[in-house]
């Protein structure tokens, strides 16, 4: 009997990764906890002093993390396209039974 074919490459590594992801999640949430321990545990010499503040980097990267989606849901309307918009250019708006190279 044989053996169904294994993924190989790429998809092995996603399909691991899905099947993993709550251990990927806890590790990633225990790295970011030893860091915010790590910030605690220096003496930083920085140029402005607001920025010697604990957790000053987390919470300014997570603000400009929320900065950033905001923009971009005032953004969408302005840039949105319609559903229909590339349709003259697609391929499904060629007559049925039609082919570009079709000589017939």
């Amino acid at each position: 009997m044989t053996q169904p074919d294994k993924p190989n490459g790429l998809v092995a590594v996603l399909d691991c990764a899905v099947a993993h992801s709550g251990k990927i999640a806890a590790a990633i949430a225990l790295l970011c906890a030893g860091l915010v321990v790590a910030d605690f545990l220096y003496h930083k010499h920085e140029y402005f002093s607001f920025s010697e503040l604990p957790l000053f980097y987390p919470l300014f990267g997570f603000g400009v993390y929320g900065f950033v989606i905001i923009v971009a849901k005032c953004l969408r309307p302005l840039i949105k396209r319609p559903e229909n918009y590339y349709a003259p250019y697609s391929i499904d708006a060629e007559p049925a039974g039609k082919a570009e190279n079709d000589d017939a």
